[in-house]
Order: C-alpha cells, then structure tokens, then sequence
C-alpha cells in the first residue's frame, strides 16, 4: 500500500495517531502533564467585558469589572481568590468576592462569589462555568424582589499571562 498523490493510507493514519497516546517516550512525553508540581503562587488580575440579563426588565445591559487577587498555579490547573468591582451600565454596582478554578489543559473552568450591590444595599451570590474566556454566570440578588440575573462575559486573565510570559514552568 503506498502513498499516492500526496494521500496518506489510513492505516498508516491511524497508526500514527495511536502511537501518539502509546507510552513511547517520543510521543508520549509532550502530552503528559505531571499533577505532582506545587502551586506556586502569582498577581491574580482579571478584565472582564460583556452583557448582563436582569429579570426584572428582560434588558441587557453592558457590563465590564476588573479584579486581582491570589492565584497559585501547578502547570494543569489554576485557582483564583479574587476581589473585585463590577458594574452592570444603568443598573447595579457591585463588590464581589469570588473563588475560580481552572483546567490548562482544556480550557474549561468553575467560579463561584460572593457580592454586595452597592446600589440595592443587598448580598448576592453567583456560579458560573467557562471554557478558555467565555463564562456564563447565574447571579441572584437577595433584595427583596429576589433578582436574578444571566451573565456572558469575555475575561481577559491578565494577571496569567503576565505570569506564563515573564516564568516558565509552574
């Protein structure tokens, strides 16, 4: 069986694929990744941008926040204590306390916080999920008409990538 007209046998494309995921140290060394690295701690620092969906008047509204903070990082996952200032335009203004934890190898990630709107004079808590920078995050705000609130925002991780471009290694 040979290669004709540039084509590639599929045997000979499935081979190379499985050799990729075998133990053969060529092969296997880049797509390992060690879970034993200590965290080693860096400036957590976030800008985030995006829309905001309030329940109480089916609107979006533009929302922008930054944040800093501690983050530790092993070269596989990241977790993030930050604090931070949110304001969702015409509408609220917002301090939040939140925890998040991120996956390098494949982009996907949880955050969870705490929050006191400045302009309701109440508490609030949020959960969200993201892949790379893109989250979606469910707010609910415990004045009295209960208001709940839909979240998509970019977030631009600052602080990481100050810290993968002036380190290497965890």
């Amino acid at each position: 069986m040979g290669v004709t007209k540039g084509h590639w046998p599929l045997p000979a494309v499935v081979a190379m694929f499985a050799s990729m995921g075998s133990l053969h140290p060529a092969f296997a060394q880049p797509l390992r990744m060690e879970l034993s690295r200590p965290y080693a701690p860096f400036v957590a620092g976030n800008l985030d941008g995006g829309l905001a969906l309030e329940s109480r008047d089916t609107q979006f509204r533009w929302l922008g926040a930054a944040s800093a903070g501690l983050g530790l990082f092993n070269g596989n996952h990241v977790w993030e204590f930050t604090v931070g200032l949110r304001d969702i335009l015409g509408e609220r203004h917002e301090l939040t306390l939140a925890l998040a934890r991120l996956g390098v190898e494949n982009g996907l990630g949880f955050h969870a916080e705490g929050l006191w709107s400045f302009s309701d004079a109440a508490v609030g808590a949020g959960a969200g999920l993201s892949f790379s920078i893109l989250n979606a995050e469910g707010v609910v705000l415990f004045d009295p008409s209960r208001t709940t609130c839909l979240l998509i925002f970019l977030r631009v991780p600052v602080g990481l990538i100050v810290r993968s471009v002036t380190r290497h290694g965890p």
